[in-house]
């Protein structure tokens, strides 16, 4: 079962502010309303993950989203931004902003049409060991491309996805939270700002997973 909702920019959820956010996103007046506090628990307790689905507007030329493959990403790639948010709900936001690897192994695909689409994960909560936890991806130049080009058009759309059982009704009412401001339609005013020491144990992996389903 997923949601989604209109997305606009790259980031990469921590641990901690993915569940905040999925508590923000499903839980009380602030979105998905008329469920109970066991069933918002429930969908806390299994597996869920955050996944992008990004798409072009017309043929790719220039310019194209590229990936990073997870099993050449590690903990220092990363760097968290600690953003402090004028907001009575999930004030403090946490994220990674990706950092040069010369390990990194760049995927791309050459001009993709309309009629595709990639699915990126950006958060996981399953831990187990091997599991991916997001994607590192931004866009590039091509060597070979023309700057006459017009820039490319995209759309994006993040789900959250669950693995298990919902209650009935559990997704009614659901509206997309707002952004910050300085993203389109945002409106919570980013206070302060702190990017937090890089960390080698920055995520750990082979804890668990919260169902057995690792697909």
């Amino acid at each position: 079962m997923f949601y989604c909702f209109i997305g606009f920019f790259f980031f990469f959820f921590k641990q901690k502010t993915a569940y905040e956010m999925l508590r923000s996103l499903v839980g009380s007046e602030m979105c998905i309303r008329d469920r109970s506090e066991a069933g918002l628990e429930q969908a806390l307790s299994q597996r869920f993950a955050i996944v992008n689905i990004w798409t072009p507007l017309t043929t790719v030329r220039n310019d194209p989203l590229g990936m990073v493959e997870w099993r050449t990403t590690a903990p220092l790639d990363v760097q968290t931004r600690s953003d402090r948010v004028r907001a009575e709900r999930f004030p403090v936001r946490e994220t990674y902003r990706g950092l040069h690897n010369e390990a990194h192994r760049w995927v791309y695909f050459p001009e993709m049409q309309p009629s595709e689409c990639l699915l990126l994960k950006t958060f996981d909560s399953c831990r187990a060991s091997g599991m991916a936890q997001f994607a590192l991806h931004g866009a590039f130049k091509l060597a070979e491309q023309e700057e006459e080009l017009p820039p490319r058009e995209s759309v994006e759309v993040r789900c959250l996805v669950f693995w298990g059982e919902l209650e009935p009704g559990f997704g009614n009412g659901f509206v997309p939270p707002r952004g910050q401001s300085g993203q389109p339609g945002g409106t919570d005013v980013v206070q302060s700002t702190r990017w937090l020491a890089r960390n080698e144990n920055e995520w750990s992996v082979g804890e668990h997973c919260p169902i057995d389903e690792r697909g």
